[in-house]
């Protein structure tokens, strides 16, 4: 192995190690690992599995004309891999149906089986729209952000990831479907009425 350290890993790195130790009798080096629950080698090649500290033995067992030569063991980190989650834009009408919202996602080690669970989305009013924030889906016109406040895996563990949120937008957009007739007041002293407005629009 060479003096240096082996640069820092991220978690589902693949690095070939056949460059790193070579044997002055030209016998094949092997690889193995002493922290299997943080890093496999498989050939000369070692996969992190999980965040942590990973340590690699190279060995040369000898043979006929060369005795074996001592291990040497090499301890480099391997650190969160990077795991961005984008939540998609959503577009609806006043009336109509407000889609569910979507979301796409970089970084996700898919070959260990890693797999996101479905989020918990929250919305909450912006530019002027008043909605206090809620898992509840709007359907007022207006505008929206949509926001979760964690990912978590059905499949892995997400310790092993630095994750970032990009939140979404939902528009409501149209002519709002809810209008007020009138308005009527009452005199105090009697049982009269008085149309004071009509044909009053509201947002919806």
């Amino acid at each position: 192995f060479p003096s240096h350290d082996i640069s820092t890993q991220v978690y589902g790195a693949n690095l070939d190690l056949s460059s790193y130790a070579t044997a002055s009798s030209g016998l094949t080096v092997t690889f193995t690992s002493s922290t299997t629950s943080i890093c496999t080698v498989s050939t000369a090649t070692v996969t992190a599995i999980a965040v942590g500290t990973c340590t690699i033995i190279a060995s040369q067992a000898g043979n006929g004309t060369y005795v074996a030569a001592n291990n040497v063991s090499r301890s480099f980190t391997i650190g969160k891999k990077s795991l961005s989650i984008t939540i998609g834009n959503i577009s609806a009408s006043v009336g109509g149906s407000v889609s569910n919202p979507t979301y796409t996602q970089s970084g996700l080690v898919t070959a260990f089986g890693d797999a996101i669970s479905t989020p918990t989305y929250k919305y909450q009013g912006k530019s002027g729209t008043y909605y206090p924030i809620s898992t509840t889906k709007p359907d007022k016109l207006g505008s929206y952000r949509i926001s979760t406040d964690s990912i978590s895996l059905s499949s892995g563990t997400i310790s092993n990831y630095e994750v970032s949120i990009t939140n979404g937008d939902l528009t409501i957009s149209g002519v709002s479907t809810n209008q007020l007739s009138g308005i009527s007041i009452k005199r105090g002293s009697g049982d009269r009425s008085t149309e004071l407005l009509t044909a009053i629009v509201t947002g919806k």
